[in-house]
């Protein structure tokens, strides 16, 4: 991984910023860059400067997802291991007393939708997609997603976006409760820069006590997380994946019953 794969920032005063930099790909995270962004997130909590995080990504794309290249290509046993860590860093966001905002630009697909609902508030405009192809391709969420797309859009809702393997974009996300904020095209990282400097600049054990008050009130986290963890692992690790993904790299039809 290049150093530069995460990018991290302060655009404003009290704001740090979390980039996801590999443009040419929609900015797909591996290991790698999962273990870079746990490192960066970390930082910005531990900075007592820091009031507010937003994470995006480089070149007009929020976050393709995981690196496809990597599925299938170890053991259950390490795999488990790998999910777990990306887990650790879902539950370090979502238990975070700092706001995050997501700004998402074109695509979130997978795991980046994921990334997307860990945080507070989601940012988008008219051409925001959020590609909930996982079921597409013999994958199941993780990232805390069956936790935080049910508390977003409803249980019902999430249940036929992930077992159809539904596309949102723009106004119907905002409309479902997918994005909080649909921005003027161009707009959003304006928009969410707005939004992070003024939550900075607000009384942060107030949004402590705010925010651990609504996961009080969603209670199953760490059941999710390991229930996750350990359904990630056996999908990556199995035959479905595997057709899956080799047939998203041939752009074919994969054939899950031969």
């Amino acid at each position: 991984m290049a150093e530069n794969d995460v990018l991290y920032d302060k655009p404003a005063p009290g704001v740090a910023r979390i980039t996801f930099n590999r443009p040419r790909m929609r900015n797909p995270t591996g290991r790698m860059q999962r273990a870079r962004m746990d490192e960066l997130v970390t930082q910005a909590l531990a900075d007592d400067a820091v009031g507010a995080v937003i994470i995006t990504g480089a070149g007009g794309h929020f976050c393709a997802g995981g690196d496809i290249r990597e599925f299938g290509s170890v053991e259950i046993t390490e795999q488990l291991a790998n999910v777990r860590k990306a887990q650790v860093l879902a539950g370090k966001v979502l238990r975070a007393d700092k706001p995050f905002i997501a700004a998402v630009e074109g695509y979130a697909a997978g795991a980046g939708v994921g990334i997307a609902c860990l945080c507070d508030i989601i940012v988008g405009d008219e051409n925001s997609k959020f590609a909930l192809s996982f079921a597409r391709i013999g994958m199941t969420p993780d990232m805390g997603l069956t936790y935080t797309l049910s508390h977003r859009v409803g249980l019902a809702r999430a249940r036929r976006l992930l077992m159809r393997a539904e596309q949102v974009e723009g106004l119907q996300a905002l409309e479902i409760g997918l994005l909080d904020e649909l921005a003027p095209p161009g707009g959003v990282q304006a928009r969410a820069l707005q939004i992070a400097t003024e939550l900075a600049e607000a009384p942060p054990s107030s949004l402590a006590s705010l925010k651990r008050g609504i996961r009080v009130a969603g209670a199953a986290l760490d059941s999710v997380l390991e229930y996750e963890a350990g359904a990630m692992a056996a999908a990556l690790t199995g035959k479905e994946v595997a057709e899956g993904a080799k047939a998203f790299l041939e752009k074919r039809k994969p054939n899950f019953r031969g």
